[in-house]
C-alpha cells in the first residue's frame, strides 16, 4: 500500500492526475473558444484565445487556428502520457483535425472528455486495487476540472469515482435525489449504494 501512495503522491500516476487534470483545463478553454465562436462574440473569442495562449505558455497565439491545434497538440501529449490506446488517441485526432465548424469542434471536444474519463476510471481502479478499497483516489479531479466536465455531461462524482452518481445531475429538482447526490460526494455512501438508491427512485 506505501508503494502505491507514493506512486499516487510523487509517482506516475500523480503525474498522469496532473496531467488529466491540465487537459481537462484545455478541454474548457477551448470549448469556451468554440462557445465564442458559435456566438461571434468578438470579445469573448479574444478572450479565449488569450486564456489558451497562457495556458500553453505560447504567446505567439494570436488567432483561433493557432489556439485550436495549441489545445490539439497538447492533448496528444497528455493521451499518450496517461495510457490512451493508439486508436483512441487517433480516433480522436482524425475528429479534431477535420472539425471545420464549432459543431463539430464540440463532438470532437466531448470525444476528448469521455477518453479523458476512461483514463480517470483506470487511476481510480489501479487506486482500489493497490489500496483494497472500495473509494477511488481523493480529489483526483479539481473543482474546475469537475464543473468542465459536467458542462460536458459527464458526472464525475466527487472526481474519486467517475459515473458513480450519473443521473442525479439532472434531477436537482428531486430532493432525495441531491441528497443521495450530496451523501455520495461525502463519502457518506459507496458508489454502489448510489446507484442503486437513485435506481430505486427510478432516476
Amino acid at each position: 500500500k506505501a508503494a502505491v501512495q507514493k506512486d499516487f503522491t510523487s509517482g506516475p500516476a500523480a503525474k498522469n492526475v496532473t496531467a488529466i487534470n491540465t487537459a481537462i483545463g484545455h478541454l474548457g478553454s477551448l470549448d469556451a473558444l468554440g462557445k465564442a465562436v458559435q456566438t461571434g462574440d468578438v470579445k469573448k473569442i479574444n478572450q479565449a484565445v488569450n486564456t489558451i495562449a497562457n495556458e500553453t505558455g505560447n504567446p505567439n497565439i494570436n488567432n483561433m487556428q493557432l489556439a485550436a491545434q495549441a489545445v490539439g497538440d497538447e492533448l496528444m501529449r497528455t493521451f499518450r502520457q496517461v495510457g490512451a490506446s493508439d486508436s483512441e488517441a487517433q480516433q480522436w485526432q482524425q475528429k479534431f483535425s477535420s472539425a471545420n465548424s464549432p459543431e463539430q469542434m464540440s463532438g470532437a471536444i466531448k470525444t476528448a472528455a469521455a477518453l479523458l474519463e476512461s483514463r480517470i476510471k483506470a487511476l481510480n481502479d489501479q487506486w482500489k486495487r493497490g489500496m483494497d478499497t472500495e473509494q477511488g483516489f481523493p480529489n483526483l479531479l479539481s473543482p474546475s476540472s469537475k464543473k468542465v466536465m459536467r458542462s460536458m455531461g459527464i458526472d464525475v462524482g466527487d472526481g474519486s469515482d467517475t459515473g458513480a452518481a450519473s443521473g442525479a445531475g439532472s434531477y436537482f429538482s428531486n430532493p432525495k435525489a441531491e441528497a443521495i447526490k450530496k451523501q455520495y460526494e461525502s463519502g457518506a455512501i459507496t458508489a454502489e449504494q448510489a446507484r442503486s438508491q437513485l435506481t430505486a427512485l427510478g432516476q
